[in-house]
C-alpha cells in the first residue's frame, strides 16, 4: 500500500497525509536520582508563617458570610414585625368597627365599606407568603388613611381609634 493517502476524520476538509514517511524512533538518556533522606517537615515557625497568609482570608470570608447572615435575619425580622403590625391593625380596627360612639358618629355605609376593606386586606396577609416588607407597610398606611378618613375626632375618644393610639405612644 506504498502511496495510498489517508484522512483522518477530524481533517476531513484538510490536505491528505502521506503514510510513506517512515516513523523514527530515537533513543534518549534518562537520568534518575534517588534521595535517601527523610522528607522534610515544617517547623512550628514555618507552619505559622504559611497560616498567616490563610488565615486572614478564611475569617474575612467567614465575616463576609456572617454579615449577610446578619443582613437576612434583619431583613426578616423587620418582615415578620411588619406582618404582625398590619395583622394587629387589622384587628384593632375591627374592634374599633364595634365601639358604641363609632357607631353613632358613623353611618352604615362607611362602617360596611371599612369592614369589607379590612376584610380584603385580612385575607391578603393570610394569602400572600412572598410579600415584602415595603407590601406590608403600604398595606398598613393604606389602611391608616382609611381609619384617618372615618376618624371624626371631635366626637369620638381619641384612645378607640387605632390610628391616634399609634401616633399618641410614639
Amino acid at each position: 500500500m506504498q502511496g495510498s493517502t489517508k484522512t483522518t476524520s477530524a481533517e476531513a476538509t484538510s490536505t491528505p497525509v502521506d503514510m510513506s514517511e517512515k516513523i523514527r524512533f530515537e533513543k534518549a538518556a534518562l537520568r534518575v536520582s534517588v534521595n535517601d533522606e527523610a522528607p522534610t517537615y515544617l517547623s512550628p515557625d514555618q507552619k505559622l508563617a504559611s497560616r498567616k497568609l490563610y488565615y486572614p482570608y478564611v475569617i474575612m470570608v467567614l465575616m463576609f458570610r456572617l454579615l449577610a447572615m446578619d443582613q437576612l435575619d434583619q431583613t426578616r425580622a423587620a418582615r415578620e414585625e411588619a406582618l404582625n403590625t398590619l395583622e394587629g391593625y387589622i384587628y384593632r380596627s375591627r374592634d374599633f368597627l364595634d365601639d358604641e360612639l363609632f357607631q353613632k358618629v358613623s353611618s352604615e355605609d362607611e362602617r360596611k365599606s371599612f369592614k369589607e376593606k379590612l376584610s380584603a386586606a385580612s385575607e391578603w396577609l393570610f394569602s400572600s407568603d412572598s410579600s415584602t416588607l415595603e407590601d406590608f407597610k403600604s398595606k398598613l398606611a393604606e389602611l391608616t388613611y382609611l381609619t384617618c378618613s372615618l376618624n371624626k375626632s371631635d366626637v369620638v375618644e381619641t384612645s378607640k381609634v387605632p390610628f391616634l393610639e399609634e401616633r399618641q405612644t410614639t
